[in-house]
C-alpha cells in the first residue's frame, strides 16, 4: 500500500495477533484497547472469552493474507482492495459478535 517495508511489518503484527488470539492469550491486548471506565461492560466467562478471541483471531486472518497478496503482489490498486477486505472484515466481525 505505502510501501514494501510498511507492507512487511502489518503482515507481521497481523500474523503475530493472529497467532496470540488463536493461542487465547490476547485478553491484556482486548483490555488494553477496550474502554477503560464502562459502567456498562459486561463481565465474559471464560468461555465467552476463548470464543471471543477465536472470532478476533479471525478478524486478523484476511487483513494478515491480504498484506501478504500486497507483497508479492505490489500493484497499485493493493491500496483499494485492503480497503475493501479490510471494511468488509469489520462489517463480518461486527456481525457475528453482536450481541457477545
Amino acid at each position: 500500500m505505502f510501501s514494501q517495508e510498511l507492507d512487511v511489518i502489518l503482515a507481521v503484527i497481523f500474523g503475530i495477533l493472529m497467532v496470540v488470539f488463536f493461542m487465547g492469550k490476547g485478553e491484556a491486548i482486548i483490555d488494553l484497547f477496550g474502554p477503560k471506565n464502562n459502567p456498562n461492560k459486561k463481565k465474559r466467562t471464560k468461555e465467552e472469552e476463548r470464543i471471543y478471541q477465536r472470532y478476533m483471531g479471525f478478524f486478523m486472518l484476511p487483513l494478515f493474507i491480504t498484506e501478504i497478496f500486497a507483497i508479492l503482489f505490489p500493484v497499485p490498486v493493493m491500496g483499494l482492495v485492503l480497503a475493501g477486505v479490510a471494511a468488509a472484515d469489520l462489517v463480518v466481525f461486527a456481525i457475528l459478535t453482536k450481541g457477545k
